[in-house]
């Protein structure tokens, strides 16, 4: 898939799993959605587009109703080449779609999660994490503890102790909002903002290269042992609570 898009990666996806909840063949698909099986076929893999009509119509047969998300598709699908997207919050069944095809292509990661435990290290994930390098900011770790939050910190630990995964405390850095540098399978690399609900998507080879040099600059304030810090949190939370 070296040759596609991310963004054509995406749609093509999100579509690829409509048609498998659908139960119906690709084949019978495109002949509902009036498009050749082998323009459909090709599209589901991200190597070829879709006039925004054609998807439009295609995601009508699929079940996608409400016209805002049937325009999330279109726009995402529009301008595939940009290096600059927006993947945007008000279409959560789509959105989170969108976020596992590209979790699906990623091999590795290094996340900065400056306030809060990111969903992919939580307890309450469904799936495991991506492997790769956590670097969680202190507030978001510390805060753990009047919340009674022993689960997660047990959680941290054993994944700690998982090969391929490395969580590392680190103080606060000035650029506060959480991101993620991707290894996509198909060997680019991709940063992802998260802003609230939505996601901006930097595929620029000077945007990556920029995130490469501030992941080298947290890394340096990183704390000497991150799973003695999660043992001395998890005392914390036991003493406060009693049971220590």
């Amino acid at each position: 898939m070296s040759g596609s898009s991310l963004r054509s990666m995406v749609v093509g996806g999100i579509v690829q799993r409509l048609i498998g909840a659908s139960g119906r063949t690709q084949s019978a698909v495109a002949a509902a959605g009036e498009v050749q099986a082998t323009t459909l076929s090709r599209f589901t893999r991200g190597t070829r587009g879709l006039s925004e009509g054609e998807l439009s119509v295609l995601a009508w047969r699929l079940g996608v109703t409400a016209r805002h998300d049937r325009r999330m598709l279109v726009e995402t699908n529009r301008d595939r080449d940009r290096t600059e997207w927006w993947l945007r919050g008000g279409h959560r069944s789509l959105l989170d779609q969108a976020h596992e095809v590209i979790r699906d292509n990623t091999l590795a990661i290094v996340s900065y999660s400056p306030h809060e435990i990111p969903a992919q290290l939580r307890p309450t994930a469904q799936r495991p994490p991506v492997p790769g390098r956590y670097y969680l900011g202190r507030p978001a770790v510390v805060s753990l503890v009047p919340a009674g939050g022993r689960e997660q910190i047990e959680h941290l630990i054993t994944l700690s102790a998982r090969s391929g995964i490395e969580i590392v405390v680190v103080e606060p850095h000035r650029h506060a909002v959480p991101f993620h540098l991707l290894h996509l399978a198909s060997g680019r690399n991709v940063v992802r903002i998260d802003i609230n609900d939505s996601a901006l998507y930097l595929e620029h080879p000077d945007d990556i290269t920029r995130f490469e040099q501030l992941v080298n600059t947290i890394s340096l304030n990183a704390d000497g042992s991150t799973l003695t810090a999660l043992d001395d949190l998890l005392s914390t939370t036991d003493r406060l609570a009693g049971t220590g």
